[in-house]
């Protein structure tokens, strides 16, 4: 018999896996065992990351969640974000979430949100039907509810929050009244959200109890676009806390050196022996010349010296404040765009400029993907399910995202397919319709049937073979 191990307050038995008289037979079903040999079901799936469920009760959509009101941290110090940050690291949201907020007041992180969230919600958008809606009645009752659903200002809160902490959380608030049912999205604050580590679960606070989340159900929506598990470590909260907060540190200190620094003192030279009257008289009548910094600098023993002199700061040290707020603007560019290339490539550089046109268009491909997903498993499937008895029938929005067209490749790329045929007709080809296809496809020039023909027609005559001209005597 096998030794054991230890037992588990289950009543399950625990044995050495290596004992191969104790392991069980694998059972049916999944496929999916345990290393003691045991079945996992589906139910013990969820508790490794969120599952992506089907919508649950519909009396479900008549539960309205009431969030509890945020009071902001006003004040931030480099132990309170270092805190925020280590509870943001180990699934606590409470302090970074506000530390968030803060972030967004500031002009370089606001204009970098904006920029990255405009490249997606600025783009048209498409509907794409279930195969199974072949009357398209589903698809066009998602597009007609799609502008009350989810507005883009609710789409840029939740971007703005997936960008800066790694995800979203957003309630489904449902309008049974009306046929079909009406969807509204709420987003949520999320420093009431946490991550239980043994369910493996996020979970939120609200004003009625604590609640687990389980996306696809209806009521809530989470977006992870970097993964349900430990995603939020990809969040730009951690790369841009500390820059950010370098940066108000600077404005800080580079505007106390202005105003030790920007109006020079002025030195007060009087006698060391002068009268006292006279002496106050003359430091207050310098001191009203349009700036408050005077020092009394007493001079000789004889009742004479009465001068004055201007004391400027000489050295260049607040150089090192725009230097530092450069550095931090660049630091918070790359974590949100993934590109730097507002603050890092100077001149016309067409080859930068292509480059990093290239990284934005994936960056907004990436948004594209992941929001789009999100919504049409835990948003657009719920409603199917609810308003016409199946999921399955649920369509997909997306917005369209094109490459960028480069003008000046193509020019090039035309100007060589060109030359090239001028150069064949030169030295005597004659051209089919087929063959001016080939050379365009070689030169990736983009020509139609009817432009081939043209091509074809005014280099050669029509069905001329490809041989050299001269060659028959």
């Amino acid at each position: 018999m096998a030794k054991e191990n230890g037992s588990f307050p289950n009543g399950l038995t625990r044995f050495y896996p290596s004992d191969p008289a104790m392991t069980p037979e694998r059972p049916a079903g999944i496929g999916l065992v345990d290393p003691y040999g045991r079945a996992i079901s589906t139910s013990d799936l969820a508790a490794f990351g969120p599952q992506i469920s089907e919508a649950g009760d519909p009396e479900s959509a008549k539960v309205v969640r009431r969030d509890i009101p945020v009071l902001q941290i006003t004040e931030w110090t480099t132990p309170r974000i270092t805190q925020a940050l280590q509870e943001h690291m180990n699934g606590y949201f409470s302090q970074s979430a506000f530390l968030a907020d803060a972030l967004i007041g500031d002009d370089r992180v606001a204009a970098t949100l904006g920029q990255r969230m405009g490249a997606l919600f600025s783009r048209p958008m498409r509907t794409e039907p279930s195969p199974l809606d072949t009357t398209g009645e589903v698809a066009a009752a998602w597009d007609a509810a799609w502008n009350k659903f989810a507005p883009t200002c609710v789409l840029e809160e939740l971007a703005s929050w997936s960008h800066l902490l790694g995800f979203f959380l957003a309630q489904i608030q449902w309008d049974t009244t009306v046929t079909p049912w009406q969807p509204y999205l709420k987003p949520w604050h999320p420093t009431h959200t946490y991550y239980r580590w043994d369910t493996r679960k996020y979970n939120v606070t609200t004003m009625d109890g604590v609640e687990s989340i389980n996306p696809g159900d209806g009521t809530w929506v989470l977006g992870t676009p970097h993964g349900p598990y430990r995603g939020w470590r990809r969040g730009a909260i951690r790369p841009c806390a500390i820059p950010w907060f370098a940066r108000q540190l600077s404005w800080r200190d580079h505007a106390r050196f202005n105003e030790r620094h920007g109006l020079p003192i002025i030195k007060a030279k009087s006698p060391a022996r002068s009268d006292p009257v006279m002496r106050d008289a003359w430091v207050r009548g310098l001191a009203t010349m349009g700036q408050e910094s005077v020092v009394l600098c007493p001079q000789n023993i004889d009742g004479t010296g009465y001068d004055a002199e201007m004391l400027e700061a000489k050295d260049r040290t607040w150089q090192s404040f725009g230097d530092l707020a450069n550095r931090a603007d660049t630091a918070i560019v790359l974590a949100l765009l993934w590109q730097n290339l507002t603050t890092e490539v100077d001149g016309g550089s067409y080859a930068a400029a292509k480059v990093h046109e290239g990284v934005k268009q994936t960056a907004t491909r990436f948004d594209n993907n992941t929001l789009t997903e999100t919504i049409y498993n835990q948003c657009a499937r719920p409603f199917a399910a609810w308003n016409f008895g199946n999921p399955d029938l649920a369509p997909r929005k997306t917005w369209v995202i094109e490459e960028p067209s480069d003008h000046l490749t193509s020019a090039q790329a035309f100007a060589a397919f060109t030359k090239a045929l001028s150069d064949l007709k030169t030295a005597g080809y004659q051209l089919t319709t087929d063959a001016v296809a080939a050379l365009a496809f070689d030169f990736n020039v983009n020509l139609n049937a009817s432009q081939m023909k043209v091509v074809a027609e005014q280099v050669a005559p029509p069905g001329a073979p490809m041989d050299p001209g001269n060659e028959e005597t």
